[in-house]
């Protein structure tokens, strides 16, 4: 489990958050053999702000076909309604 510690949105305005967060993903990947893990496939999940960020992360991995694959979803009551 990787946790990133992203920007803050009352200092870096949108997307600063998001990309934070996706690079991450993106940095996984490529260390994916070093790190024993799996490059095709990842799991996100986030709670609250997190998981708005999640969902955001796997439509922007679905908007870009491919760079990242996401093979689940765990959104814990993500803010995505307002």
């Amino acid at each position: 489990m990787v946790a990133p510690e992203y920007r803050l949105s009352i200092k870096h305005p949108y997307p600063a958050a998001l990309d934070d967060c996706y690079n991450m993903l993106l940095w996984l990947k490529r260390l994916a053999k070093t790190l024993r893990i799996r490059s095709d496939e990842s799991i996100v999940g986030g709670q609250s702000a997190g998981g708005a960020l999640m969902a955001a992360i796997a439509l922007k991995g679905r908007d870009l076909q491919g760079e990242i694959n996401i093979a689940l979803q765990m959104p814990i009551h993500p803010m995505i309604d307002h």
